[in-house]
């Protein structure tokens, strides 16, 4: 039997035994099924399950895998995204489901969220304090874990989220990636308060999240991986590979400040390339200001 019908297969026997009332059953068969295929539907009915029998942790795990599917899906589905995750406490993550829903349809789930984080702050105060605390001093950890701690903070209620995101931005210690994680975070919360952000050049800057972008869509970006894609350095597939990401990291660390770090696109490729090894011959030279950024973009990689 092949994949495909092995899951096939599996999804049939299980509403089998949900229509027989068998329904642990018949979870471990969609378990198996989502292990040969990972799928919406499945997703759901797992997530569903979870959800009902207090497992709050595995389905907020689940659910965040379809983000957009539960976005674009039926308003039971999008309730149940921020059901989950208002349950589990993860009052950011719902937040930033619903900034992505249509505007007259985010009222009601906000309102949810709050009367959520309300009650945490009531009930939960220590562990709040103590969250708030951790996420604040961010830079103190170490940068492989600091992905888990900002997914930590993300159970914050939103007025202490952003307050601790604040200092973040600013805090002279703190890594340029991680500077510019917590403003995504913010981006995402389509935050419209200003907030100041120290650049990767240590000057500081006043930036309104809600008005920036995404990196995927930033022009600049679209222009360098587009470019990078059509190279003959494209050939070569696991050579590739590599080379995206480390691009797509070095234009991360200059997040937001693209126009006045990449003067020139086609020279700030060229000389990110003999930054990375690569040996090539080139007439073109970078700009003072740009051999600032890169002088920063420099020591930024360096210490990671």
């Amino acid at each position: 039997m092949t994949m495909a019908s092995d899951y096939q297969q599996l999804q049939e026997d299980a509403q089998k035994k949900i229509a027989a009332g068998n329904i642990e059953a018949a979870i471990e068969q969609l378990e198996q099924a989502y292990t040969l295929e990972q799928t919406f539907e499945v997703n759901q009915q797992l997530v569903q399950y979870y959800y009902e029998h207090e497992q709050l942790q595995t389905a907020t795990d689940l659910i965040k895998e379809f983000v957009a599917d539960y976005v674009q899906g039926t308003e039971s589905q999008q309730s149940l995204y921020v059901d989950v995750c208002v349950r589990a406490n993860y009052f950011i993550d719902a937040r930033q489901f619903v900034a992505q829903l249509p505007v007259n349809n985010q009222l009601p789930y906000v309102e949810t969220i709050i009367e959520a984080e309300n009650r945490y702050r009531d009930d939960q105060h220590t562990a709040l304090v103590t969250n708030q605390k951790a996420f604040f001093h961010l830079s103190e950890v170490p940068m492989g874990q600091q992905s888990r701690a900002i997914s930590k903070a993300k159970q914050l209620p939103l007025q202490e989220f952003v307050f601790s995101a604040r200092g973040i931005l600013v805090d002279p210690f703190a890594h340029q990636l991680t500077r510019v994680s917590v403003l995504d975070e913010l981006m995402k919360l389509a935050v419209v308060e200003p907030v100041d952000m120290l650049t990767l050049i240590e000057t500081k800057i006043n930036i309104k999240p809600s008005d920036i972008k995404a990196l995927e869509q930033q022009p600049i970006v679209i222009e360098v991986m587009g470019r990078l894609a059509e190279s003959p350095l494209a050939n070569d597939p696991s050579q590739y590979l590599v080379l995206e990401q480390q691009f797509r990291l070095c234009l991360m660390l200059l997040m937001p400040n693209f126009d006045e770090a990449i003067g020139d696109v086609q020279t700030w490729m060229e000389q990110t390339l003999l930054m990375f090894g690569f040996e090539f011959q080139t007439d073109k030279t970078e700009t003072e200001t740009q051999k600032i950024w890169r002088e920063g973009l420099s020591n930024a990689l360096l210490k990671l």
